[in-house]
């Protein structure tokens, strides 16, 4: 496995565990950090964490700025990383804007895919095999719709079963991520984006230089924890934002919307749940959505966990120099304290960070 990674990445900052060299470009993040994030560093400090210049290094437990896949100020993504350098081989054909709608099978060997493009059904044939990667939730969602999965759901929805395989859909899991808020004594991002001169400042900005916080990642401080000190490896992801969201406009993405006040916000997501939800058709049209049943916090132990993580938010908050910093806690506020209203709002609140 570290002999991949190695020659994948190009690790901006290098190290003993990272590549440098490869396609996908890792960059370091704690140059363009907002000033709150060592204010956030330290004072998570005082809690115990030490600090971690590197969460995919030797140990992933601390506290530190988080590294992205960013180049040139834009998401490095697997298309710009990989893709692009090989849409001129004459051995791959890419076709975008297309819905896979099953596999076909001869007898019990797959021959080739159906999919929808541009209004008309086509057939992709294997002549040596077929790769199924269309996520965690396309994927079980595919499989059920070729014949295979819960034999039981296949008929109900006439799919004659091929194999039937309970497992197919079952087993989701997904991490829950929530924000504490707090109203801050200084600017933060929101101050740059909350108008129209702002936004026009850091557009150009990015335009003419590739820099400036539209260049970079919403999270630039992070770190991971243990919610017990018994546990062998930490179980919480950490998130710290000069940016908060809490006002958000009716039908627009929370991330356009700063508040109109100086704010950020502490968050976190659960690493291993243990609840298991599902993923499972609801027809045999493949253009209609799966029915996604993440079945959140179905166990004692996610809420227990999940429990103590919250109140750690606050510890961290409760210290110097960050404490100094926050003028009042927005979300969930000081009037949530009791375990009863603090589970009550983290469920009510959190939501996917989209890793199912």
């Amino acid at each position: 496995m570290l002999k991949a990674y190695l020659e994948i990445e190009d690790d901006e900052a290098g190290g003993n565990l990272r590549g440098r060299g490869g396609p996908l470009r890792i960059s370091d993040v704690s140059r363009k950090a907002h000033p709150l994030t060592a204010a956030y560093i330290s004072a998570a400090e005082k809690t115990g964490l030490k600090f971690n210049p590197d969460f995919n290094g030797a140990n992933q437990e601390g506290v530190g700025h988080y590294q992205l896949t960013v180049k040139d100020g834009r998401r490095h993504s697997t298309v710009r990383a990989f893709l692009d350098a090989a849409r001129t081989r004459k051995n791959l054909t890419v076709r975008s804007k297309a819905q896979a709608t099953r596999v076909v099978f001869d007898g019990m060997k797959a021959t080739h895919v159906e999919y929808q493009h541009n209004g008309r059904t086509a057939k992709a044939h294997a002549s040596r095999e077929i790769i199924l990667s269309g996520g965690a939730i396309n994927s079980p969602q595919l499989l059920q719709l070729s014949g295979i999965g819960p034999a039981e759901l296949l008929k109900q929805h006439d799919i004659v079963p091929m194999i039937s395989n309970a497992n197919v859909g079952a087993h989701l899991q997904d991490h829950l991520g929530i924000n504490y808020t707090f109203r801050a004594k200084q600017p933060t991002l929101n101050d740059e984006f909350g108008s129209w001169l702002g936004k026009l400042r850091v557009g150009l900005r990015y335009i003419l230089m590739n820099d400036g916080p539209l260049s970079t990642s919403i999270n630039h401080g992070g770190g991971f924890f243990r919610t017990r000190p018994e546990l062998s490896r930490p179980n919480m992801q950490l998130y710290f934002q000069a940016f908060s969201t809490l006002l958000t406009k009716p039908g627009e993405r929370p991330i356009l919307s700063p508040d109109p006040f100086s704010g950020m916000s502490i968050g976190l997501s659960n690493c291993r749940p243990t609840t298991r939800g599902e993923i499972m058709i609801k027809s045999a049209d493949p253009l209609e959505h799966p029915r996604i049943t993440p079945n959140a916090f179905g166990t004692d132990h996610d809420v227990e966990e999940m429990l103590l993580a919250v109140k750690y938010i606050r510890k961290i908050a409760a210290q110097e120099p960050i404490a100094s910093l926050i003028a009042e806690e927005l979300r969930p506020g000081p009037a949530v304290q009791s375990d009863a209203d603090l589970i009550h709002d983290f469920k009510q609140r959190s939501g996917t960070v989209y890793h199912p």
